[in-house]
């Protein structure tokens, strides 16, 4: 079912100020940011580190780590079985990058599920 880490993501207040310290401070490498969606992308040795601006503001706490699977409706529906907590009802949401979905662990902590476009 998972078949690796697909990235880390952080939620931000305000994504070309974190942009500018992951870059700039940090000196990660910038691989992708569109303002209009409110993402942004670094690598990290491999590793996908992920920025998202949360509408209107982020809360800046909890990052997300985000699992990658190859048949995500396949995984959903297992982890249903399992009872598994997911959030938005549990609807797979498909956006630019491929299709995605979150769940919840018992403390509240929010993983997400990711299948690529690509």
């Amino acid at each position: 079912m998972i078949k690796n880490v697909a990235a880390i993501i952080f939620t931000v207040r305000d994504l070309n100020k974190a942009c500018d310290f992951y870059q700039n401070k940090l000196e990660l490498e910038l691989k992708y940011k569109n303002n209009k969606t409110g993402w942004a992308e670094f690598d990290i040795n491999g590793l996908r580190f992920s920025l998202k601006q949360s509408q209107p503001f982020g809360n800046g706490n909890n990052p997300i780590i985000s699992l990658y699977t190859e048949n995500l409706e396949r995984t959903v529906d297992k982890y249903k079985n399992n009872g598994v907590k997911f959030t938005d009802n549990g609807t797979i949401k498909s956006e630019f990058y491929g299709n995605t979905i979150n769940l919840e662990d018992p403390d509240g902590n929010i993983i997400n599920l990711f299948e690529s476009a690509r």
